[in-house]
Order: structure tokens, then sequence, then C-alpha cells
């Protein structure tokens, strides 16, 4: 198997984010994991929530 690609905090938070000139490719990134079949990783603050 080969090595997880690491996707930066940023990507998934622009991508979800208000508007930004980094939305749309930081979508377009996402939309790509979600097709490719390696696996993938980030750290876990992209799923801390903000008021904790």
């Amino acid at each position: 198997m080969s090595p997880a690609v690491f996707i930066d905090a940023n990507v998934p938070i622009y991508a979800s984010g208000g508007d930004h000139p980094l939305k749309e490719p930081c979508a377009h990134i996402l939309r790509g994991v979600a097709q490719d079949p390696r696996p993938f990783a980030t750290d876990s603050e992209v799923l801390q929530h903000p008021n904790t």
C-alpha cells in the first residue's frame, strides 16, 4: 500500500468557509481526493470544533 497523501488542514477549511480566493481551488482538491483511491490524511485540527 502506498503512503498516505497529506492534505493540509487549510484545504478543507478554505473549501468549507466563506468567500475567499482559495475557496474554489481547495474545493477542487477535495473533489479530486473523493475520486482517488489512495489513502489521504490530515491533522486533527481540522476536526476540532471551533468552540472547544
